[in-house]
């Protein structure tokens, strides 16, 4: 829940603070979260073959590489929304910039979650052809539009502007939730 995780960085910041001797004690470490508080859904991790089921589904969405590499790659979804053209290579994928909501708007930058965030990192062949196609497909939908706002985005609108990270999740989600019914059925 959100208080646990206010607590924990309360916590961390003051157990620093004790370290430098600035405060006697952490009282945050004595902090009891009520009951009553809403806790985190548990986390499950996709087995091998549900990734594989939607690696599959994906390659029929629009912007389906781009959740693609997140899964097959680890890359916060930011990291990959972000990625130019100019970033990926024949057989590897540089990481330097993601994108970010500021004053509520999605913004491509260079500043990542972390200082070792940015980084190299290999494609597999099956990851390089999805990107090609996911390319052609691009390409084709910037010449049949009647303006193309960014043209170095490797995901975006289909106007070319920078995409939204709550379309992103709502797609992933809609997706998830097809293969859900797909399987009940």
């Amino acid at each position: 829940s959100a208080l646990l995780k206010i607590r924990g960085t309360l916590s961390q910041a003051l157990r620093f603070a004790v370290k430098r001797e600035d405060i006697a004690r952490n009282v945050a470490a004595d902090a009891t979260i009520p009951a009553a508080a809403p806790r985190t859904k548990e986390r499950t991790a996709l087995s091998p073959a549900q990734a594989r089921t939607l690696l599959d589904a994906l390659r029929a969405e629009r912007n389906g590489a781009m959740f693609g590499l997140s899964l097959r790659l680890g890359l916060r979804p930011g990291e990959a929304a972000g990625l130019h053209w100019s970033d990926i290579g024949a057989d590897a994928v540089n990481v330097t910039r993601a994108v970010r909501l500021t004053k509520g708007r999605a913004q491509v930058v260079d500043d990542l979650k972390t200082s070792r965030a940015k980084r190299t990192i290999a494609l597999t062949p099956d990851l390089v052809d999805w990107l090609a196609e996911h390319r052609k497909m691009q390409a084709a939908e910037r010449l049949a539009a009647t303006s193309w706002v960014d043209d170095h985005l490797a995901f975006a609108t289909p106007t070319g502007h920078v995409t939204d990270p709550a379309n992103n999740r709502r797609q992933l989600k809609a997706v998830c939730e097809r293969l859900e019914t797909d399987r009940a059925e």
